[in-house]
């Protein structure tokens, strides 16, 4: 597991924490380069965007994450 990505799953919000953490320890490793890449980018966000987007679902549909984000929400099943 990368150190760095580890570092940035843990979330201050416990629902997030909960879905990126089983996101990444069953998905990552299937995830494309460009996938892997818009998921550590998704991770720069903050709690707030995060439950916005991951939680609430409210998602520009031009968004240029909406691919991983779509692929969490699948995951989820929220």
């Amino acid at each position: 597991m990368n150190k760095a990505i580890k570092w940035r799953l843990r979330r201050g919000v416990l629902e997030l924490d909960h879905i990126l953490s089983g996101f990444y320890a069953k998905e990552y490793e299937t995830l494309s380069d460009s996938e892997k890449k818009d998921f550590e980018t998704l991770l720069e966000l903050s709690d707030p965007e995060l439950l916005s987007l991951i939680v609430y679902k409210k998602i520009d549909q031009e968004s240029p994450l909406l691919n991983i984000i779509k692929k969490i929400h699948a995951y989820s099943s929220i």
